[in-house]
């Protein structure tokens, strides 16, 4: 019995592999005819030594910019390969050179920050699965706490928020990655003189032939003075 599903297991791999080459052909020569980078090093400028909250603003940019499968500008497409998501080690790539990969990415975070006479604290682990050749097989998770260390008296609400991009092959003709997901969690504490925010969930959601993902998450604090936000990862 063993044997047999290792054997169904083993021609599943094979026939989604022989998909994607039929699907999608990749070839040196087809420079043309994708976005994917063709450099090992990052080439456009506005892809070279961004900080942290320059990488989120760009990803959030990308988002608004394109629509469901719609191929991504060649500097997009580099700047999604170079900053999207790693996989866990344990994870392996399914094709070579697309980077299609079955595993999951996850992200611990501890941060603290004072603004408006109110510091908070923002701590938790959130996680990305993805599984190229299985369309259903694709979800992320977020365990978070948001705590208001001082200025209680000053907090009107809390609010996390985790959100996910994902990236795969899209068209007909070629090889080009884009946009082909995205949404978001969320928790809300709503009361004057709020001290803590949990989030506990995950969300599943259906994508072919995906190949990169980027998560993020984050705290907004309304106060009487305004509203600041704390980015987690």
């Amino acid at each position: 019995m063993k044997k047999n599903i290792l054997t169904k297991n083993y021609f599943l791999i094979l026939g989604g592999l022989l998909l994607v080459f039929c699907l999608f052909p990749y070839t040196a020569k087809a420079a043309d005819s994708t976005n994917l980078p063709q450099s090992n090093e990052i080439v456009y400028d506005c892809n070279k030594n961004l900080t942290a909250d320059e990488v989120d603003k760009r990803f959030t940019d990308i988002s608004t910019k394109y629509v469901e499968n719609e191929a991504l500008s060649k500097e997009d497409a580099e700047f999604v390969v170079r900053y999207s998501d790693k996989e866990e080690p344990a994870a392996k790539p399914l094709l070579k050179g697309v980077n299609f990969y079955k595993g999951t990415s996850s992200k611990s975070f501890n941060k603290s920050k004072t603004s408006m006479g109110v510091k908070v604290t923002f701590s938790g682990k959130i996680s990305s699965h993805l599984n190229a050749l299985s369309i259903g097989d694709q979800w992320y998770s977020g365990k978070t706490t948001a705590k208001i260390n001082s200025g209680s008296s000053k907090v009107k609400k809390i609010k996390t928020v985790i959100s996910q991009n994902t990236y795969g092959l899209v068209g007909g003709s070629g090889t080009y990655v884009g946009l082909v997901h995205k949404s978001s969690l969320s928790s809300t504490t709503s009361k004057k003189g709020a001290t803590t925010n949990y989030l506990d969930q995950k969300k599943k959601y259906s994508a072919l032939l995906v190949s990169y993902s980027y998560t993020t998450t984050y705290v907004e604090v309304s106060t009487t003075s305004g509203t600041f936000n704390l980015y987690g990862i």
